[in-house]
């Protein structure tokens, strides 16, 4: 993906607390191509006509919970990495979120930190396997079983 710019969405809660990470990471770095939401559904509408590396909310959204937005991109886009930023009084929240989330954050979260976190995540995801991996794997054993076969 050199050359390329990866897509990141922000999806802000009620508090609108992630506008300013997503104003300063656009300053600071030029990896990132942001796209910036105001609710979970035109989220899910921008994710379907664009799909993201990653997906940055809050819990608290206008029109669902994030936890509910988590699920939706958990379901429809597996390779997406979704992080969640939320304060400490979120907990039942954040134990409900656990099965769909890859990264929780604090809340206020510095850009320097979110940065790290986004490298690392889509690091880690150049070893996660792929749909299109696993049926070449696949297709390679059935070779294999074939030969054998014969």
């Amino acid at each position: 993906m050199k050359g390329m710019k990866r897509k990141l969405l922000f999806v802000d809660g009620e508090a609108g607390a992630l506008r300013e990470l997503h104003d300063e990471l656009a300053a600071s770095s030029s990896t990132w191509e942001l796209l910036y939401c105001k609710s979970g559904l035109v989220a899910l509408n921008a994710l379907q006509a664009q799909p993201c590396e990653a997906v940055v909310t809050e819990l608290r959204l206008s029109d669902m919970s994030g936890e509910q937005l988590l699920e939706h991109v958990a379901r429809a886009h597996p390779q997406t990495h979704r992080i969640v930023l939320a304060d400490l009084g979120d907990v039942q929240a954040l134990l409900h979120c656990v099965g769909n989330v890859n990264q929780f954050l604090i809340l206020p979260c510095e850009v320097d930190r979110l940065q790290i976190v986004l490298e690392r995540a889509l690091t880690f995801q150049l070893w996660l396997p792929t749909t299109h991996v696993a049926e070449a794997d696949y297709q390679r054993h059935v070779d294999d079983v074939r030969l054998f076969l014969q």
